[in-house]
């Protein structure tokens, strides 16, 4: 399974508090990890974040800015 790394789980348990009520863009750089497992594993292990869809990079300034806007 392709997941955030181990120190993006540690930041996520450490700032949790402070995190809450913020939009949380996910984002990897990896061309062979799909970032959609990464979602799936966030949202499962933070729910009460607001996730937004992951997008691996690099990516178009054009497909940035509708991930962002979304």
């Amino acid at each position: 399974m392709h997941e955030e790394p181990a120190i993006i789980r540690s930041f996520l348990t450490t700032y949790h508090d402070q995190l809450k009520g913020k939009t949380l863009y996910p984002f990897c750089s990896s061309y062979s990890s799909p970032v959609s497992e990464a979602d799936a594993s966030l949202t499962k292990e933070f729910p009460d974040l607001n996730w937004k869809v992951g997008l691996r990079l690099p990516g178009s300034q054009a497909e940035i800015r509708k991930w962002i806007e979304q």
